[in-house]
């Protein structure tokens, strides 16, 4: 029974028998590589036997026999893309540069669409000493690898064109696209924007945290987290986004004014009197001016009030609403 339990049922699918063999991977290496072993003599090539395999001898500390057993197989079917390319990142850790750049360059002649294999192929001549050929060939490389994964960008141009129009279709595809590539932060934000713009606001904050917690620097996620709290009168949080943000950029007129109505909603009057001046300096537009107004009416700073009021008719005279303040 022992003996049966490491090879593949005959009846067993191949994703089925992976998956088993997976769990014995860090309890009994020995057995979880004999499992792979017999699915590549099923399936030989077959991409994640490969990677259970190279697991296998990871975990026994073993790489080079890894790179020998994977040698071996290429030997038999030298055009196996699949192989090559494990072949090609083990001599590459192992640091067998000219045997890694052989191997990747197997892969993209026997898939010329193996766009990890271009990625790979490039970051081994990168590192290689700087020749003029080297320099040239890795440029070409990284330029087809980009030619490749350029339809999986246009997805995601896409989507963000058909937020307005189509929100069930893009959602669809957005979050399809997720399941496949989960730390996307670029697609992270797209579908927390049109979840905002359907005012699912917890939805939008749940995916916009998770593309800044990926990419704290992400700043059009941050802004629009700050729309999330905005909308839902959670005035602390977007004064606090919002602060980060003006950290970054200190003279963004939209910032400013978002900080500014945060602490007038937070009754902080003298905090956004200042925030209102300071918006001012840099943006002094009609809109502006009267929500200054306002702040100052609040304050019981009449006089100052009504020449805030004045200003702002002066620069958009048709401003019913500046009248009736």
């Amino acid at each position: 029974m022992t003996q049966n339990s490491n090879v593949v049922s005959p009846s067993k699918t191949i994703s089925a028998a992976i998956v088993e063999s997976a769990t014995h991977l860090e309890s009994d290496s020995f057995s979880a590589e004999r499992r792979a072993l017999a699915i590549l003599k099923k399936a030989p090539g077959q991409p994640e036997a490969l990677v259970l395999l190279v697991s296998a001898r990871r975990l026994a500390n073993d790489l080079r026999g890894a790179c020998d057993l994977l040698k071996e197989m290429t030997k038999v079917a030298p055009n196996l893309a699949s192989t090559q390319y494990e072949l090609g990142l083990l001599l590459r850790e192992l640091g067998e540069d000219d045997a890694s750049i052989a191997a990747f360059r197997r892969v993209v002649q026997s898939e010329p669409l193996h766009a990890n294999g271009w990625r790979a192929l490039g970051d081994v001549l990168s590192k290689e000493t700087r020749t003029e050929a080297r320099v040239t060939e890795a440029a070409r490389t990284y330029a087809k690898y980009l030619e490749l994964v350029a339809p999986g960008l246009e997805h995601l141009e896409t989507a963000s064109r058909a937020e307005r129009s189509q929100p069930g279709t893009t959602e669809n595809g957005l979050r399809q696209w997720l399941k496949v590539h989960p730390t996307d932060v670029v697609a992270l934000k797209l579908l927390g924007n049109l979840y905002l713009r359907l005012s699912r606001h917890e939805q939008a904050e749940e995916l916009l945290s998770k593309a800044l917690e990926l990419a704290p620097h992400f700043t059009e996620a941050r802004w629009l987290l700050v729309g999330t709290f905005v909308y839902r009168g959670n005035w602390k949080m977007a004064l606090s986004m919002t602060e980060t943000l003006l950290d970054e950029d200190p003279d963004n007129c939209d910032y400013l004014d978002t900080k500014a109505h945060s602490l007038l909603q937070l009754c902080e009057f003298d905090a956004a009197a200042a925030a209102y001046e300071s918006l001012l300096c840099q943006h002094p537009t009609a809109e502006n001016w009267m929500s200054y107004g306002r702040t100052l009416k609040v304050l019981g700073r009449t006089d100052d009030a009504i020449a805030a009021y004045r200003r702002s008719l002066a620069l958009k005279p048709r401003s019913g609403m500046a009248y009736w303040s």
